[in-house]
């Protein structure tokens, strides 16, 4: 399914974007009006819990896709949202959904590694203040670089803001993991079903092209980082963990699991992990 990396940074960033512009349209269908179920079980609810808005914030939201979580945050207090990608196929699209949302949301083609454009374009709309909380959904690992995004954050931010990323677990859920299911009996004659990740290159992971949803038309890459390469990052960059949720399924007790490995089955193991941090 993933395919090591054979290009050039530069090169690898740029392809990147092209791939985002030719898949957006499939990911937009299978996303619908309110999200994958991956979205809503996992990614949604944590997002929502870190970010814990109080009503009348002004937000930006990096890497928006095609709007629906940047509704949403309107939808849940927020004054206004600036919301930008670097794919002019999920902005435009973006723009085409946001109808009753025109007065409350941007939406801008803008490229989170470049840290001039962000700072350039964003603050004049961030306010007198800056922006009050930031948010990347399942985008941290998809972004070519993030110390510049860090460190235009720090800018566009106002003193002791917050930043909430969500993105896949670097531990359980990287492009170099495997899911996998075993049956085994126990002495008492019961059969056990297990499910387990095995997991090798946590540390010092390549960029590689992986399939983020089965079905879509083109693999598009994917730049894995541990925990520990995220939070040296963001400390670099003047920010302080002060939030941190790691997501999984929780089935119901006694569920029949599949021998189809799901991370459905995985309660114990989460595929999303949700980091907030804030502005020293």
């Amino acid at each position: 399914m993933f395919q090591p990396a054979t290009t050039t940074e530069p090169d690898r960033h740029a392809e990147s974007r092209d791939i985002w512009n030719l898949n957006a349209h499939f990911w937009i269908e299978h996303f619908g009006a309110e999200g994958n179920d991956f979205h809503r079980v996992l990614v949604a609810p944590a997002a929502e819990r870190l970010l814990a808005l109080k009503g009348g914030e002004h937000v930006l939201e990096v890497s928006c896709g095609s709007g629906l979580f940047a509704r949403r945050i309107i939808d849940l207090g927020a004054e206004s949202v600036v919301a930008f990608d670097y794919s002019k196929v999920f902005v435009d699209e973006a723009r085409k959904r946001n109808e009753g949302y025109e007065d409350k949301i941007e939406f801008l083609v803008l490229d989170a590694t470049d840290e001039q454009a962000m700072v350039r374009e964003l603050m004049p709309r961030s306010g007198k203040k800056g922006f009050d909380k930031a948010l990347s959904n399942m985008a941290i690992m998809d972004i070519s670089d993030i110390t510049p995004l860090f460190r235009a954050l720090r800018t566009l931010l106002n003193p002791g803001a917050q930043f909430i990323a969500t993105l896949m677990h670097p531990a359980f859920n990287h492009p170099d993991s495997v899911r996998g299911v075993e049956q085994f009996d126990l002495p008492n004659g019961e059969t056990v079903k297990r499910t387990y990740i095995k997991a090798h290159e946590y540390l010092g992971a390549r960029p590689v092209k992986g399939i983020g949803i089965p079905g879509q038309a083109h693999a598009h890459w994917y730049f894995p980082r541990s925990l520990h390469d995220i939070f040296n990052i963001a400390f670099g960059a003047g920010f302080v963990v002060d939030g941190f949720e790691e997501a999984a399924w929780n089935r119901e007790e006694g569920e029949e699991k599949n021998l189809t490995p799901s991370w459905k089955d995985m309660t114990k193991l989460p595929p999303v992990v949700a980091i907030r941090f804030r502005v020293l």
